[in-house]
């Protein structure tokens, strides 16, 4: 009777510290996931100011460069005139 009742006991203990074992894993798991998660976001954000950065500085040097075409040709009109 007391071989069974350790015997119980300790089965009892070991599927305890399995539990406690697969709990672990678990939030480590869920913890790498959420920090992958993070640095896609964050490489995503990255890459979108980039774009942004990239593409608004050449638009407005494109306007500025049409700009001063334009306005270079009136002035050349205007002195042939005169």
């Amino acid at each position: 009777m007391e071989e069974y009742a350790e015997k119980k006991e300790d089965e009892a203990e070991e599927e305890k510290e399995e539990k406690t074992e697969m709990k672990e894993e678990e939030r480590r798991q869920r913890r790498k996931m959420k920090r992958k998660q993070k640095r896609s976001t964050k490489k995503k954000q990255k890459q979108r100011g980039r774009k942004r950065k990239r593409n608004r500085p050449r638009r407005r040097k494109i306007t500025r460069r049409r700009r001063k075409k334009e306005k270079n040709e009136k002035e050349k009109k205007n002195n042939r005139e005169r």
